[in-house]
């Protein structure tokens, strides 16, 4: 079987090294969802409807806060050293942070709203688990799999292969449309 993968040459890496060329862009959204958690944080901690258990909302967020302030320190320290190891092991923190959010945000809703865990609480952890599903497939990729996946994901952020095409289910559900409606 061929390897889909076409190798890069070094005279081709020069300039594109891709972990270090989202590096702003990753520092950005690091900064957006900080603040983001923030003010969710700011809305959450006066709130009077929420009576018991205000804790949960507030620990998960705090959680989220802390994995992306965190986690900008630590991407600013990746890209110093240039170490690509560093930046994947709090990319992790990062996916945690996300997922955090998310769980935060579901149980806030949750607590202010009164919802009931049978009814419609049910389906606020079911969006929250569906919104961040891919931060959890990405978690659970990086510590699970094997080591011939995560040297070639190193080796895809280094710019010395060809990044594998990352067709989740809004690419999917885009190129089934256009099929569709023109073929």
């Amino acid at each position: 079987m061929e390897d889909k993968k076409k190798k890069i040459t070094k005279k081709d890496t020069i300039g594109r090294i891709p972990w270090r060329d989202n590096a702003f862009s990753m520092a950005t959204l690091y900064s957006i969802l900080t603040a983001m958690v923030g003010v969710l944080l700011a809305v959450i901690i006066p709130d009077t409807e929420i009576k018991n258990d205000w804790y949960w909302p507030i620990t998960l967020l705090a959680i989220s806060f802390i994995c992306f302030v965190w986690g900008t320190e630590k991407l600013s320290d990746a890209l110093d050293e240039d170490d690509v190891d560093k930046y994947l092991a709090w990319f992790q923190v990062y996916n945690f942070g996300v997922i955090m959010m998310f769980f935060g945000m579901a149980t806030y809703i949750f607590l202010h709203y009164h919802l009931q865990i049978c009814g419609s609480g049910i389906f606020v952890f079911l969006i929250a688990l569906i919104a961040s599903s891919k931060w959890i497939k990405d978690f659970y990729d990086m510590i699970f799999d094997t080591r011939e996946k995560y040297d070639s994901y190193k080796e895809e952020l280094k710019g010395n292969i060809e990044p594998e095409k990352d067709w989740d289910r809004i690419v999917r559900l885009h190129q089934f449309v256009r099929r569709i409606f023109h073929g």
